[in-house]
């Protein structure tokens, strides 16, 4: 399984059940436990095609992946759901993204 890969089904439901959601920097955080309490957490960055062209999204889902993994977020049994509200927070730079995340995983 994939710490990357969510259902659309999956996203619903995380959408409808979440613990946790948080608005900073343009982005919207929500956090919601895992239905399963041994496998890992998992991570989601949606951003519209509105919000820049491919590459910039691409780069900036590549590097809340990253921070993700650095910051040890696996093991937490937690699915984390990252929404772009604006395009000004496609200009985070993998600092600023490694220290929201977090500070909202916390």
């Amino acid at each position: 399984m994939s710490i990357f890969r969510f259902t659309n089904s999956e996203v619903r439901q995380i959408l409808r059940n979440s613990k946790s959601r948080t608005k900073k920097a343009g982005l919207e955080f929500i956090l919601s436990p895992k239905p399963v309490t041994n496998s890992k957490s998992r991570i989601l960055v949606i951003i519209s095609r509105k919000h820049g062209l491919s590459t910039k999204r691409n780069l900036f889902r590549r590097r809340c992946k990253d921070a993700f993994i650095k910051l040890d977020l696996l093991s937490k049994n937690l699915d984390y759901i990252i929404l772009v509200k604006n395009k000004s927070a496609l200009e985070l730079n993998f600092e600023q993204i490694k220290l929201l995340l977090k500070e909202f995983s916390n």
